[in-house]
């Protein structure tokens, strides 16, 4: 009779609850580990001399907001005696890995190798602490192992192989002074308030083999060295002072960047002149603008100090016709600018990995131009924001050259 009564319903209902009753009591039984804000909650109290008790309540007050289980007292006390574990301490546990000397000779040998062979390809490249890893067939181990060892053994480090541009006192209290300001400008203001970001370039035009490898070499920026070994071939890399060499041509662009695109790419036919500037004012410079940022009574753009073509009488004149405002750029600057600081050297780069063996110098300027429109914006973008960040620690610097560089 009783089991004619059975409702299953009822069965079901009642294991639902003791399942979920079964689940906040485990839930509750296992609360989760410390935070990093409640061990220092924890520090601060037992400096104030609070006992166990007290500060388990502070602590259970805190996660009662969240909703989150209280921790065990015998937390707390080893919070107390600081043996439970902290942030920012370095992981001590396990053996570290380490090389053998053999193994540390050969990453020694194959960076120099393959640093020679990237030197002499057409497509020169870094050589990275990876690459020597693998090369190496190296056990698996981390790239600062790899660096820790070479260091220690033979005093690798990366170093840069380019001279910076000499600044004086007056020069570096210039860019400490207009970083100030720009450091503090909202993330927007380089893409959105400025309305094109220009600059010039020279750009070689390789005519042979000899001369592709040797433009290739250098931008290359450092290497993974010793002191000793910077006067060896492979590791130097051609000074343009020095060194001068025709590569079979040369051709003179003006570009500008508009929020996250290169909209801008002129060429420079004759020479760059006061003349030339106002030229381009009133021409290419004044139709990009109308163009991208319609119905505005002014704008603003972002140049360097050239004296002979942005800063002549001639440009001046011609800014003003054409109610363009200035956002001056520090004097030997380059690291202000994303033309000079990134994207310059992303055109060149991609123009040389696709260079064939017979094209044209015409050939070559298409592609540079096609090249520079159709940069990822993404790229373009960040470049451009990171202007704040770099700003921010030119002025940390006092002016002077940042890590970045």
């Amino acid at each position: 009779m009783l089991m004619q009564h059975f409702c299953p319903s009822l069965c079901t209902c009642a294991c639902a609850s003791v399942c979920s009753a079964f689940s906040f009591l485990l839930v509750f039984i296992m609360a989760p580990h410390l935070a990093g804000a409640e061990l220092d909650l924890v520090t601060q109290a037992v400096a104030k001399g609070k006992e166990a008790s007290e500060i388990l309540a502070l602590v259970v007050a805190e996660r009662r907001k969240s909703k989150t289980p209280p921790p065990k007292i015998w937390a707390i006390r080893r919070a107390m005696l600081g043996s439970t574990h902290k942030r920012g301490l370095v992981e001590t546990r396990g053996r570290k890995r380490r090389l053998s000397q053999v193994q540390v000779n050969r990453l020694f040998t194959k960076r120099a190798e393959m640093i020679k062979k990237s030197q002499a390809s057409l497509k020169p490249r870094y050589v990275s602490y990876d690459m020597v890893k693998k090369a190496a067939r190296v056990p698996r181990v981390d790239d600062t192992t790899v660096a820790r060892h070479l260091g220690s053994a033979y005093g690798v480090a990366w170093r840069r192989l380019r001279e910076k541009p000499e600044r004086s006192e007056i020069h570096e209290e210039q860019r400490k002074e207009v970083c100030k300001s720009w450091r503090r400008r909202p993330k927007k203001f380089f893409t959105h308030d400025v309305d094109l970001i220009i600059d010039c370039k020279k750009f070689p035009v390789p005519g042979n083999r000899f001369a592709a490898r040797r433009l290739g070499r250098q931008r290359i920026r450092g290497a993974l060295r010793t002191k000793g070994e910077g006067i060896k071939k492979q590791f130097l890399k051609p000074s343009v002072v020095k060194h001068k060499f025709n590569p079979g041509g040369h051709v003179h662009i003006l570009a500008g960047i508009c929020n996250d695109k290169v909209v801008l790419w002129e060429e420079i036919a004759g020479r760059w002149n006061a003349k030339c500037a106002e030229a381009m004012y009133n021409g290419p410079i004044r139709k990009v603008l109308k163009k991208r940022r319609p119905g505005k009574k002014s704008w603003r753009i972002m140049e360097d100090n050239d004296p002979a073509g942005f800063k002549s009488s001639l440009g001046r004149l011609a800014k003003k016709a054409n109610k363009i405002k200035e956002l001056n750029q520090p004097p030997y600057s380059p690291d202000l600018n994303p033309l000079d600081f990134s994207i310059w050297a992303k055109i060149q780069a991609k123009a040389l990995e696709g260079r064939r063996a017979n094209e044209t110098k015409q050939r070559y300027k298409a592609r540079l131009r096609q090249i520079a429109l159709r940069l990822p914006k993404a790229s373009v973008k960040e470049a451009v924001e990171s202007i704040r960040g770099r700003a921010k620690a030119i002025f940390e610097a006092d002016g002077q050259d940042i890590k970045r560089d």
